[in-house]
């Protein structure tokens, strides 16, 4: 995903977009980001699930965001929920705004 082409992802988008535990191991997050909301539907959402450091065990930190890292994640979106869950954040960001996808 990071550094493949996403020209083979639906031309019409995507009302939905799911990143279940794997944002920690992108590297150029900002890059992917935009990328993906690109191919988000008009209201459609990006949603990520992610283990954050102060719930995560300090054997597997490196698998976990901290908050510094969770905000970085928001930026460029008009809408953003956050929810908590056992130790898991779950981010729905909407709207990209209109400078975040030419980046």
């Amino acid at each position: 995903m990071e550094h493949e082409d996403l020209a083979d992802l639906a031309e019409d988008g995507y009302d939905l977009i799911v990143l279940r535990l794997s944002i920690a191991f992108i590297r150029d997050r900002a890059r992917v980001l935009r990328r993906l909301a690109a191919r988000l539907r008009e209201g459609g959402v990006l949603v990520i699930i992610t283990p954050v450091v102060e719930r995560t065990a300090q054997e597997r930190r490196n698998i976990a965001l901290d908050e510094k890292e969770l905000a970085a994640l928001t930026d460029g979106f008009e809408h953003v929920e956050r929810f908590d869950a056992e130790g898991l954040a779950v981010l729905a960001l909407q709207e990209p705004v209109a400078s975040f996808n030419k980046g």
